[in-house]
């Protein structure tokens, strides 16, 4: 049971501050008369050594132990120190890569702004140069209506003067049909009367004709004109030839 207890020492490295003057400084009670006594003494002294042994093995152990721990750590450290000193560049990489994105967007948004302040501007000189436009055609749009009224007043009015003319005109061709038809009267008149007057001055030749061919058949039956005569006054185109033929031929 005692060497049980003493050899489970390596597995608890807190009860390393035992050393052998501890465990030699522990009572042993041995009874004088008791015929163990020598067995127990010897088993004493085993447990005694054995401890020391596991005390110096243990020492070494630990400090063997707390060796791989330091060489651990520091090596752990220095894997954390290399991650710790990879994450703090990229720390400092990312946040130099998101001021210089916060200086672009504050660069963009700058010019954003005065992009639209100019598109502002000149949205606002547009509207104001198409109110300008906007009143000045409606301006020309009440000259272009007083105009239009004045020149429908105007075409009013000539379209009256117009329909007076064509009254007038009217006028003008019935009096002219009237005054036309009356001069068509008075030239048929005249034309009657030229007529009448040919008729009676051919009555008065007829009559001054049978007169004078009167007077020549008088004077050709009484001078007695011969045939060759008659043929001369014939042949001349006399218009008495024929008058006294009778005679010439007796």
């Amino acid at each position: 049971m005692g060497i049980q207890q003493c050899t489970s020492l390596r597995h608890a490295p807190e009860l390393t501050d035992y050393n052998s003057s501890s465990l030699s400084a522990l009572p042993v009670i041995v009874e004088e008369d008791d015929p163990y006594a020598e067995a127990v003494r010897v088993i004493s002294d085993a447990i005694k050594r054995q401890a020391k042994r596991n005390a110096r093995n243990g020492h070494e152990m630990l400090k063997s132990k707390a060796k791989a721990f330091e060489s651990h750590e520091k090596a752990h450290a220095g894997h954390f120190s290399g991650k710790l000193a990879e994450l703090d560049s990229k720390l400092q990489e990312t946040e130099e890569k998101v001021e210089a994105t916060e200086k672009q967007i504050d660069e963009e948004r700058l010019r954003h702004a005065k992009a639209k302040e100019h598109i502002a501007e000149k949205v606002q000189e547009e509207l104001s140069a198409l109110q300008e436009e906007e009143e000045k055609a409606i301006e020309q749009q009440h000259r272009a209506e007083s105009t239009i009224q004045a020149a429908e007043a105007e075409l009013h009015k000539e379209e009256a003067e117009v329909e007076s003319a064509r009254q007038h005109h009217k006028e003008a061709i019935r009096e002219a049909n009237k005054e036309e038809k009356e001069i068509q009267k008075l030239v048929e008149k005249e034309k009657q009367k030229e007529l009448e007057d040919e008729e009676a001055a051919d009555a008065r030749e007829e009559s001054a004709e049978g007169k004078r061919k009167a007077k020549i058949g008088v004077s050709s039956s009484k001078y007695h004109l011969g045939p060759a005569f008659c043929s001369e006054l014939t042949a001349s185109g006399c218009p008495f030839a024929g008058a006294g033929t009778e005679d010439c031929k007796a």
